[in-house]
C-alpha cells in the first residue's frame, strides 16, 4: 500500500505500508501543513522550524498501526530527530559560511555572487 490518502487546501496525507487481511495496518507517513498553518502554528512552537520543508510546510511523520477500530497514531520520533538535526546542521552552516564570508549574503551564493 503506497499513495496519498487524502489532500485538502490545508494539509496532505500520505503513506505507505502493510494493510494486512485482518484489517490491521502497520503504515509510515506523513502528515504535510500548508505553508500559511504552517507559519501560524511555527509562530507558536519555534523549535518546530526545523522541521520545514524547502516550501516551509510542516511535514510530520507518523507511524499508524493496529485495527479500524484501534488505530494507534504517534510522531515517527526517530525520523524527527534526522529532520531536526539535519536542517539544524544545515542552517548552522550556513551562519558559518556567513560570517565567514563578512555577511555578503547566504552560503555559496554570497560565496559566488549569485
Amino acid at each position: 500500500m503506497e499513495g496519498e490518502w487524502t489532500d485538502s487546501t490545508l494539509f496532505s496525507l500520505s503513506a505507505s505500508g502493510r494493510a494486512n487481511f485482518d484489517s490491521s495496518l502497520r503504515l509510515k507517513a506523513s502528515i504535510m501543513f500548508d505553508s500559511a498553518i504552517s507559519s501560524g502554528i511555527i509562530g507558536k512552537v519555534k523549535e518546530l522550524s526545523n522541521i520545514l520543508d524547502p516550501q516551509g510546510r510542516l511535514v510530520i511523520p507518523l507511524e499508524i498501526s493496529g485495527t479500524p477500530a484501534n488505530l494507534q497514531i504517534i510522531p515517527d520520533v526517530r525520523k524527527l530527530t534526522e529532520m531536526g538535526a539535519k536542517n539544524a546542521i544545515k542552517q548552522g552552516a550556513e551562519k558559518l559560511l556567513d560570517r565567514a564570508l563578512g555577511g555578503k549574503g547566504k552560503g555559496l551564493g554570497g560565496l559566488l555572487n549569485f
